[in-house]
């Protein structure tokens, strides 16, 4: 073999060899790549799921309060009419929007234009839990008992919604079979504990599911009645003009 031919082959194996290690080089970067982009994805798709679901449900700013107690309360002005008017509607206002089994009529006061009724109604909740490291969304219902008060006079009605207060129910398991225990929670303790949770510095996983179910059940039942009593005045004013 002639010297030329020595040289151009070292030449062309030192080409190879720089060639090979630039696919090497080029492999492991594309492999890193990889390798960062199944580390970081997780962490952002998990990051922007948490800007969008809260991990911790917040109660509600305006809640209203008064004395301690949550109460939703307005009053309808309807000029030119009387209190046994202004009762009638009330009585057909609770007639169309509670069922026979969810209403009970506690005070029935045509002389003082007095109604006090309880209620029953299913107030959607929602909340996130965390599940296999990733916070998912959480539907349910709950029974929320209240009282609902109509006072009339001439000329003005007051409605009165109050005494919120949650169904609930859990089963175990005895000895020998299953068992259910009813209990009732009131929608100021849901506060209270729901004002208790931010005070726990290190918090555990059952105080935070549990933390979100008080907020997820301030914030239905807020939402809920809101929309509720918002349905009261414009209904009673409908009622009058139909009468005329």
């Amino acid at each position: 073999m002639q010297k030329k031919e020595v040289l151009f082959m070292l030449y062309w194996i030192r080409i190879q060899n720089r060639l090979i290690h630039f696919i090497f080089k080029l492999k492991i970067m594309n492999s890193f790549k990889y390798i960062l982009a199944a580390i970081l994805l997780p962490l952002l798709i998990s990051n922007s799921f948490a800007q969008k679901y809260p991990s911790i449900v917040e109660p509600p700013k305006d809640l209203p309060i008064k004395d301690g107690k949550i109460i939703y309360q307005g009053v309808v002005e309807i000029e030119g009419s009387k209190m046994a008017e202004l009762y009638g509607f009330a009585k057909k206002f609770i007639a169309e929007n509670y069922k026979s089994t969810d209403a009970a009529i506690d005070m029935d006061d045509t002389l003082n234009g007095v109604i006090v009724m309880k209620g029953r109604a299913d107030v959607p909740l929602i909340w996130y839990e965390t599940k296999s490291g990733r916070l998912e969304k959480v539907t349910d219902k709950a029974s929320v008992k209240h009282v609902l008060i109509f006072e009339m006079k001439d000329n003005r009605l007051r409605y009165t919604l109050k005494d919120f207060v949650a169904e609930n129910s859990v089963t175990y398991q005895s000895l020998y079979s299953f068992r259910t225990i009813d209990f009732e929670v009131t929608i100021e303790e849901h506060l209270d504990h729901r004002k208790a949770f931010d005070l726990i510095k290190e918090p555990k996983n059952k105080d935070m599911a549990s933390a979100n179910y008080s907020g997820a059940f301030l914030v239905g039942v807020h939402e809920f009645f809101t929309i509720f009593s918002s349905k009261i005045e414009p209904y009673m004013k409908s009622q009058k003009s139909e009468d005329w």
